[in-house]
């Protein structure tokens, strides 16, 4: 690929405005000042994990921990912050062909899922345990050795849960400032 087709496709997913194919990848706003996009993403993930997961959702807020704790260096580095460049690269491919913001809730939330008995068997006091889990590649463990293909197979089978519906629900929901830029995300 020459320099020129990658800044293309660069400028492509970052902007706000442009539909490829019916998929928005508005990559943008993860970076401007505030982050709206990084907190919408990760205010869709909680309600993701609230609905799908309310045993996990429970026991993360027992110990404190919301989405933005883990999350946000998935979403801003796009999966390459802890995760092996086979992995990362099909992530990419799933990106560009089925949108940058559905892509990356259905990777979290598989991530979630699959860690969850994991976690759930920790003590209720474990925070630290559960975060290292959670941040680098402990968050992988549960795949053993199988990452690639076990993380794209367990993000399609959430196609019925991360929707476009369901998303814009999420973000009607999301009626108060964030907690970090006390502005409105949408």
């Amino acid at each position: 690929m020459s320099d020129l087709d990658a800044f293309r496709i660069f400028t492509r997913i970052m902007d706000e405005s442009v539909t490829t194919g019916g998929k928005r990848f508005a990559l943008r706003s993860l970076f401007t000042p505030d982050m709206p996009g990084l907190h919408l993403l990760l205010h869709q993930l909680e309600g993701l994990v609230r609905t799908y997961l309310p045993a996990l959702y429970a026991r993360l807020q027992l110990l404190g921990i919301t989405a933005s704790t883990y999350a946000s260096p998935w979403f801003l580095t796009l999966f390459t912050y802890s995760f092996p460049l086979p992995l990362v690269f099909r992530i990419y491919d799933l990106i560009l062909s089925e949108g940058a913001v559905i892509m990356m809730l259905k990777i979290g939330l598989a991530l979630l899922r699959r860690n969850e008995p994991v976690i759930l068997a920790m003590g209720e006091e474990d925070f630290e345990p559960v975060l290292e889990v959670l941040k680098g590649k402990g968050v992988l463990g549960v795949y053993y050795g199988h990452e690639v293909e076990g993380v794209i197979k367990d993000a399609a089978l959430l196609d019925s849960v991360v929707t476009e519906s369901a998303l814009t629900k999420l973000t009607a929901s999301l009626s108060t400032p964030c907690f970090v830029c006390t502005k409105y995300c949408h």
